[in-house]
């Protein structure tokens, strides 16, 4: 019974995480139609300043939650946040644009992590890796867009999505060293 809890918990999380790929918007699609303000697009979406999602996420779930200092060696023209909870998941997401693309570059997940979940092998996998304090960070390539990295921290599950684009700028070393900023 626990071993079945467990996988649906694991289904949920790429789910949730395959909805969150799916919707993102896409700025550049939006520019070829003639109207174009980025932060028109992004606020209509519900997304604001990363400090105001972060508080609404803290008071929701009790919690700080560290987000990295250190950022991937990739140009950023814009940054936002947002707090999103109902009844299936309760998430903060964090995205990084480049205006001139209207892609988003680098996006940050942030969901409470399940304590008795452990990522099950799929063929999703592409690797595991370990952060400089022996952490497990896993390397998902489960989306045409978006290469992704979990990792546990604490009492959360934090996603890091880099687009396909920005991957070949990007190394493991960097991945790790943005996850060994988060104190």
């Amino acid at each position: 019974m626990e071993d079945k809890k467990m996988k649906k918990k694991h289904l949920l999380l790429l789910f949730i995480l395959l909805i969150g790929n799916i919707t993102n918007v896409n700025a550049e699609n939006i520019k070829s139609e003639g109207w174009y303000d980025i932060n028109k697009l992004y606020l209509n979406n519900g997304y604001t300043e990363i400090s105001e999602a972060m508080k609404k996420a803290e008071i929701f779930f009790g919690e700080n939650i560290e987000l990295p200092t250190r950022l991937p060696p990739i140009i950023f023209t814009h940054m936002l946040g947002k707090f999103e909870s109902n009844k299936d998941f309760s998430r903060l997401e964090i995205i990084y644009l480049n205006e001139e693309s209207g892609n988003v570059r680098y996006k940050i997940s942030v969901l409470k992590a399940f304590s008795e979940k452990k990522h099950e092998e799929s063929s999703v996998i592409t690797e595991k890796i370990k952060s400089s304090n022996g952490d497990e960070i896993i390397h998902y390539k489960n989306n045409k867009n978006f290469d992704t990295f979990i990792i546990n921290k604490k009492e959360f599950e934090y996603a890091f999505f880099i687009d396909k684009t920005s991957f070949n700028k990007i190394t493991i070393e960097d991945i790790i060293k943005i996850i060994d900023s988060m104190k």
